[in-house]
């Protein structure tokens, strides 16, 4: 598989597994209290039939009254936690079982990724209920993935809070559609990777080019490659952002081509030539002969070879 295929692949199991890990310190930090019995009833938005394990997922707060709207911000942040525990406690129970059930689990990991896709879908519809906005997405900006991102990619720079939450929700939106999904076709990876390029060109958009610089330095090496080397070549300072776009053209090009059934192998052969020469030709354009140097390689380490 080339490497480009590689890198956009791994880009999705990354996106799934951070997702993982953002549940399992959720579950590991989480109070030993086990939840209280709810009520054995069965919510069709809270479970899918075709999921069934050893019986239905339950909404654990499905037999709660709703916090009256008068209670306190302190009393609205103590019902939360409990709302925490307890979806805690029904996603350590399922990953449990499929950590048992292994390559038996129903469904497989499609399956039970799409219980937790449910779970977080009915936590935040609880939460949302209990909390004011404000509240709900100051927990979920801690407690997210997407929240954990924007910390991470901006923590150190000057992006204001209000910038801050604007990439937070973009970025949970992306996470809402892909992040619990583990299709590696190429229809869908063709699928993912469009809307995720989408979704950076919002964020470049709510962060201006400067800190969006710092968002993509964060992100991976090739930008950073890049960055490098428009200051090594004394180039424009909008070239590094040139580049990305290059690229995300490229992959978004060879995608669709991975995803058409039409053609024949030696018609798909000289479509991913033509598309490598005209990507090489975009970029030369943009940083001439530096192309050819070590660091030129290092910023266009995604565009393959020439065909020979």
């Amino acid at each position: 598989m080339r490497r480009w295929l590689l890198l956009i692949t791994f880009a999705a199991v990354v996106g799934v597994m951070g997702f993982l890990a953002v549940i399992w310190w959720q579950v590991r930090d989480a109070q030993t209290e086990p939840a209280r019995p709810r009520e054995a009833g069965k919510s069709a938005d809270a479970y899918d039939p075709s999921l069934r394990v050893r019986g239905p997922v339950v909404k654990p707060t499905e037999s709660q009254p709703k916090v009256d709207a008068t209670a306190s911000a302190a009393d609205r942040a103590a019902s939360a936690d409990k709302i925490r525990r307890d979806y805690d406690e029904i996603t350590k129970k399922i990953s449990a079982e499929y950590a048992a059930a292994g390559d038996t689990f129903p469904g497989g990991l499609n399956a039970y990724l799409r219980q937790l896709a449910l779970l977080q879908r009915e936590k935040h519809a609880d939460l949302a209920a209990l909390l004011t906005p404000r509240e709900l997405e100051d927990l979920e900006m801690r407690d997210t993935n997407a929240g954990q991102s924007v910390q991470r990619l901006l923590g150190e720079s000057a992006a204001t809070e209000e910038q801050r939450r604007a990439v937070f929700r973009l970025e949970q939106e992306f996470e809402d559609k892909f992040a619990l999904t583990f299709d590696l076709t190429p229809a869908a990876l063709f699928a993912r990777e469009t809307e995720r390029v989408a979704t950076q060109q919002k964020i470049r958009v709510a962060l201006g080019d400067d800190l969006f610089g710092a968002w993509l330095r964060g992100e991976g090496a090739d930008y950073a490659a890049s960055a490098a080397l428009a200051q090594q070549q004394g180039l424009a300072a909008g070239v590094p952002l040139e580049l990305w776009q290059a690229k995300n053209d490229f992959l978004l090009a060879r995608l669709q081509l991975k995803a058409r059934a039409d053609l024949t192998a030696v018609q798909r052969a000289d479509t991913e030539s033509a598309l490598a020469s005209q990507a090489l030709i975009r970029v030369t354009s943009l940083i001439g002969t530096a192309a050819s140097t070590d660091a030129g390689r290092a910023a266009l380490s995604w565009l393959p070879p020439p065909r020979r």
